[in-house]
């Protein structure tokens, strides 16, 4: 990740260190990372170590073809009458913003097991990934069943199932292991961010090796992925329930021997 200050950065008297405002030059999603994300940076006289004091956050990725088509089809089929469990995703869509996450399962009672007509279950996710409130839960509800045609709707916030990360990789000779590192930690992120998976899918680990085997400088081949301590996919335990990150563990090895080993937690 490139980030750049966005003022001149002050050093008080008497201390050795002080704090600046910086953005991430790094486009979309990729740019949100956690506060023990590790900083590189050139030699520079006098000065130590960088680190980020707080996460990066607020950023989204550009919207791709195939979203700007089904956000403009939903458009042209908007109702104002929610009917379908398109329609109930498109509302619950406009009403949290941008880049929210929203599933419909018609037919689901509010306890979550039995199926009956002139019932809908919805559920949403807030863009940064994160629950939604009480008021959230409660304002959305109201919206929803002012407009649902002959239904009663639940509200609830989709579920998360955390999901425990380690890479092992082999590099090339001359690439540099904390970059690697960094960005195995990006795309594994951006993977397992809430929502970027369809709710209730199983996670696996063959789909991540993939993301990891076309960074550049990692060798062909050499690459073990292990989701929860195993070398299998994850079940996702309900509809409703989505993968997301919990620690990622990094270890990258270089010529047979190791290199760099390295935990983020989120």
């Amino acid at each position: 990740m490139l980030v750049e200050t966005t003022a001149d950065l002050g050093i008080p008297a008497y201390t050795d260190y002080g704090t600046v405002a910086i953005i991430s030059l790094t486009p979309g999603a990729r740019g949100n990372v956690s506060q023990l994300t590790p900083v590189s940076f050139p030699s520079i006289r006098r000065l130590g170590a960088i680190a980020l004091t707080e996460p990066t956050r607020n950023g989204q990725d550009a919207e791709t073809e195939a979203e700007f088509q089904q956000r403009i089809y939903g458009l042209l089929r908007r109702r104002e009458t929610l009917i379908s469990e398109d329609d109930f995703e498109a509302a619950v869509v406009d009403f949290l913003g941008v880049g929210s996450t929203a599933l419909a399962i018609g037919r689901l009672k509010p306890d979550k097991i039995t199926y009956q007509n002139g019932y809908v279950g919805v559920f949403g996710l807030n863009a940064d990934g994160s629950a939604l409130s009480t008021g959230q839960l409660s304002a959305l509800s109201d919206e929803l069943n002012r407009k649902a045609a002959m239904a009663t709707i639940t509200v609830w916030t989709i579920e998360t199932f955390t999901v425990n990360v380690d890479v092992v990789v082999g590099i090339q000779s001359g690439v540099l292991p904390d970059a690697i590192a960094l960005s195995i930690q990006q795309n594994v992120r951006d993977f397992l961010f809430p929502g970027k998976l369809p709710a209730g899918e199983s996670v696996y680990p063959k789909a991540l090796e993939a993301r990891i085997q076309a960074i550049p400088g990692v060798v062909l081949g050499v690459i073990d992925v292990k989701l929860n301590g195993f070398a299998m996919p994850q079940p996702i335990p309900h509809l409703w329930t989505v993968g997301v990150l919990g620690m990622l563990k990094v270890t990258v090895n270089l010529n047979g021997g190791r290199g760099l080993s390295i935990s983020f937690n989120y």
